[in-house]
């Protein structure tokens, strides 16, 4: 979920695969944009869960799970929005069911996604919308939250321990 103050619009991903936009006044449902970027059989869905917005270029990048699908289903993707426009421009299939956390890098066009079932970094470049590398996450089977320090070039990953919103400790 996002707010933008310019349009005065709250963004949200939402589990039936669409994400909504609403009045920051009256709470209306202003746009309604599917995120169909891939054939599903019956048995599967995807769900959009976390997200990350560009200001600079106004396009919000979801992660789309397929954890729910058969193990022959689908893979996760990245969907990429323009805010603007209201517009599914782009989807970027991942490899692994589960893209838990994203963050951008705000000095190069870098998106780095942890995958919640791989226990990998993705990295993708934003301009040419393709993965360009995967790194292994070793401290934590469970990743699903990720932060960026820039200027140390460090990602800060949280991990679950064992699958579940309420286990404790992560890690």
């Amino acid at each position: 979920t996002i707010y933008l103050p310019e349009t005065n619009q709250i963004w949200v991903d939402d589990g039936d695969s669409t994400l909504k936009a609403f009045s920051g006044d009256t709470y209306e449902l202003l746009k309604n944009i599917p995120l169909t970027g891939h054939d599903l059989d019956k048995d599967s869905r995807k769900v959009p869960d976390n997200g990350v917005y560009d200001s600079t270029t106004h396009l919000f990048y979801l992660g789309d799970r397929a954890d729910s699908t058969p193990n022959a289903g689908p893979k996760g993707s990245i969907e990429i929005v323009d805010v603007h426009t209201g517009a599914l421009v782009a989807s970027i299939d991942v490899e692994g069911k589960n893209p838990a956390g994203l963050v951008l890098d705000p000095s190069s066009p870098k998106l780095y996604v942890v995958m919640g079932d791989t226990s990998q970094v993705v990295v993708i470049d934003r301009e040419k919308r393709a993965v360009i590398a995967s790194w292994p996450i070793t401290g934590g089977p469970e990743p699903h939250a990720v932060a960026l320090d820039a200027p140390n070039r460090r990602l800060f990953i949280g991990s679950r321990v064992k699958r579940s919103h309420v286990y404790k400790p992560g890690k």
